[in-house]
């Protein structure tokens, strides 16, 4: 971005998440540190499970449509609730007033969560989560790394989530799903294909907890202090 260009002529120490990204800025004062992760966000899966009331053995499914929630994600939870809530248990960020249907479907179905918002339970969603279906933002990714998740995709379409969604899956630490192709079948098929393949599962998670450095808090927190003596 055209700010990040203009304060790199100026400033003295110059930190970037990925390796990719350092190449545009100046070698000799640019360090590759990660990003920041909350320590709120590590927690224990099964107190988390005890705190949200899902069972020890049970699956879960969390969808994530950003921070302001996501019309589609909503609308295609609500195609495939049906079949997904018949092998999970299923948790729904819709975003506030954005999902009108959540309540009479959470009538309907005993095994789906709706949630306007999360903020405080946020860190126990993402610890009891066997798969995590989002939006790409910086933000979610990093704590879907830091955290070692296998997730699904479906960056806003022309927008840079494309280019970091694209980050994660050319490296096997994500599949990726475009927003036009969200057909209810293929996508039935494509969670639960995942959830039943154990292997494949783990290694997407894996991958995606060793794709950013880790640390990066008390990397800039360093970077801080040089400036300061």
């Amino acid at each position: 971005g055209l700010a990040n260009v203009v304060m790199s002529k100026t400033a003295s120490i110059i930190t970037v998440a990925l390796n990719s990204t350092a190449a545009s800025f100046p070698e000799n004062k640019t360090r590759v540190v990660g990003n920041p992760v909350r320590k709120s966000l590590f927690i224990d899966e099964s107190g988390a499970r005890k705190k949200l009331g899902i069972g020890q053995d049970e699956l879960v499914i969390l969808f994530v449509g950003g921070g302001t929630g996501a019309l589609q994600i909503n609308r295609l939870v609500e195609k495939t609730l049906p079949d997904l809530t018949r092998v999970a248990t299923v948790l729904h960020i819709t975003g506030k007033e954005k999902f009108e249907n959540a309540e009479k479907l959470k009538k309907e179905y005993n095994r789906y969560r709706p949630y306007e918002f999360m903020i405080d339970l946020m860190p126990s969603a993402l610890a009891v989560a066997d798969l995590i279906i989002s939006r790409a933002g910086f933000s979610t990714l990093t704590e879907i790394a830091a955290l070692s998740k296998p997730s699904i995709l479906i960056p806003i379409k022309g927008s840079h989530q494309e280019d970091n969604a694209k980050y994660f899956c050319e490296r096997g630490a994500a599949v990726c799903a475009k927003e036009g192709d969200l057909v209810r079948s293929k996508f039935v098929e494509l969670v639960l294909g995942l959830l039943k393949n154990k292997i494949e599962i783990a290694r997407i998670g894996k991958k995606a907890g060793g794709l950013l450095p880790s640390g990066a808090a008390e990397k800039i927190a360093q970077a801080i202090k040089e400036l300061c003596v």
